[in-house]
């Protein structure tokens, strides 16, 4: 009897566990919103790693409209497109979606990074950091990125002379963001393309970092976070990674706290020395990055006796060096090929980019603070190319948000709070309402001539509003004076194992494995 007994307590709770998902399943349909019907479990994972994160965004996109409800697992996702809900969400209504989805990552670091950290602390964080990545701070490393992409020259240079110049571009450009993050974000020289057969700890670390675990990733979303952590899956990915940055960003701060003399003009000093008085923590205004290229003029203003003064702590600088690696190692070097591979696809688009660049440049020393403003603003169709390739090819092809009152109206649907909001930023780039034939490679449209044509709100590759990227100023200044030497020395070709059209990763950031050009 005790048999039977069990064995119907067990049915009990499947059918429970069962009436459960499929209640869970029902949230945009008890509202109305029309969306993909959900897999057991999974909910909508499934399809993009069947048939590609690009794919199914412009699929759903024709088939839902412009707002429409999807599930991560057993999480609803309300997915807008429609520039003035984005506008809504970003910007107007900031202080309700201060946050980013229920944070998966309960690790006691890498949750203090501006992506993963929340409310007031995100703001604190925010608001010290924010000041590193002004123009003027910038400037200062202008002779740090310019050693990386005089390396990058180099190895172009021997591989012209030893293979015909035929190679995968994304793995080159690859190299090229890890010599620069390594250099302005832990102070360490490294020379990725030349030492790729070598053995380097930072190197090979650096690619492991986007080693993809589905198993792991799923996780994330399935199990409770102390579950995560107990089966050390805090992040999704290799533990052993993450611990090697941590310990090298952690020895980096003791090195220079023991260090006199000249400082070093990187991120790691900027975090180390930056801070902001309590009274400027109010608000959200001064928070947002723009992508003015006018040198800020630092204004002295007058603090209360006894303000105080906050700084970050020892692991939140580590925390902030590691996200500035895992944001901007993946995303620009992708970038930069992606921009090759068009102008090698569009020749015409690439003699037009090298003229402009000889005739504004020539004669300028590449170190001089003249050749950092010419090319931080006054090419236009370099930034043209640089902001169609972004168009185009988004890094993260979506943005979150998360509901943080009880009851929430968007677009006429109310959202109870912690439910996700979710930009779908692909599927806006390549819609032909807002960018006609979207699929083609056409950097006219951000010439400053045709700037009334674009729509606010649908160009986001940086995201928009107080939690935009605060490293945008950083992204731009790497490619611009990466693409505006190379472009200038050599010239970019398809071979005959180029794919055309590109064929992506199906999920993680809108990247190919394989870019070969010669």
């Amino acid at each position: 009897m005790e048999y039977w007994t069990i064995a119907l307590q067990v049915i009990v709770a499947l059918l429970a566990i069962y009436y459960y998902i499929n209640r869970r399943y029902s949230f945009w349909t008890d509202r109305g919103v029309p969306g993909p019907k959900p897999k057991f479990l999974v909910g909508n994972f499934l399809d993009l790693f069947l048939y590609g994160q690009v794919n199914m965004e412009k699929k759903w996109a024709a088939k839902y409209g412009k707002s429409y409800g999807i599930y991560q697992g057993l999480n609803p996702v309300y997915t807008i497109l429609e520039p003035e809900l984005v506008k809504t969400v970003l910007v107007k209504d900031f202080p309700t979606f201060v946050n980013r989805q229920v944070n998966l990552n309960d690790h006691e670091i890498l949750a203090l990074n501006l992506f993963n950290s929340e409310d007031v602390v995100w703001r604190r964080i925010r608001a010290i950091t924010s000041p590193s990545f002004t123009s003027g701070k910038l400037k200062g490393m202008h002779g740090l990125m310019n050693k990386s992409v005089d390396k990058l020259c180099d190895y172009f240079s021997k591989a012209i002379n030893t293979d015909s110049g035929n190679m995968n571009i994304k793995e080159v450009a690859m190299g090229f963001t890890i010599d620069v993050i390594a250099s302005t974000s832990f102070g360490t020289e490294t020379n990725a393309n030349d030492d790729r057969s070598k053995k380097n700890p930072f190197l090979e670390n650096g690619v492991k970092v986007f080693d993809f675990n589905f198993f792991r990733f799923v996780l994330l979303f399935l199990l409770p976070k102390k579950f995560n952590k107990w089966i050390n899956n805090e992040t999704g990915g290799d533990p052993k990674v993450m611990n090697f940055f941590i310990d090298l960003s952690r020895e980096i701060i003791k090195q220079r706290r023991r260090q006199t003399g000249a400082k070093r003009n990187d991120l790691v000093q900027l975090m180390m020395d930056a801070f902001v008085y309590d009274e400027d923590l109010k608000g959200f205004d001064k928070l947002e990055t723009t992508e003015d290229h006018d040198h800020e003029k630092t204004v002295e203003k007058e603090h209360k006796t006894g303000s105080i003064k906050r700084s970050l702590s020892e692991n939140e600088i580590i925390a902030q060096c590691i996200i500035f690696f895992l944001a901007g190692f993946e995303t620009t070097g992708t970038t930069i090929a992606n921009v090759l591979y068009n102008l090698a696809l569009n020749p015409d688009a690439q003699e037009r980019l090298h003229s402009e660049l000889e005739m504004a440049l020539e004669g300028v020393d590449e170190n001089s603070s003249e050749h950092f403003d010419i090319v931080n603003g006054k090419i236009p169709y370099l930034e043209a190319v640089i902001k169609e390739t972004l168009r185009m090819t988004p890094p993260v092809p979506r943005l979150q948000r998360r509901v943080g009152t009880d009851t929430y109206k968007l677009n006429g649907v109310t959202l109870p709070k912690d439910v996700t909001v979710e930009v779908a930023v692909y599927a806006i780039h390549h819609s032909d309402e807002y960018y006609p034939e979207p699929s083609k490679f056409n950097p006219d449209r951000f010439m400053p001539e045709n700037k009334h044509k674009l729509v606010p709100y649908t160009y986001l590759p940086f995201g928009a509003g107080p939690r935009n990227c605060v490293g945008m100023r950083f992204a731009y200044q790497e490619l611009r004076l990466c693409l505006a030497k190379i472009v200038r020395q050599y010239k970019f070709a398809p071979t005959a194992e180029t794919e055309i059209p590109m064929v992506y990763n199906k999920i993680g950031i809108v990247s190919a494995k394989n870019i070969q050009l010669q």
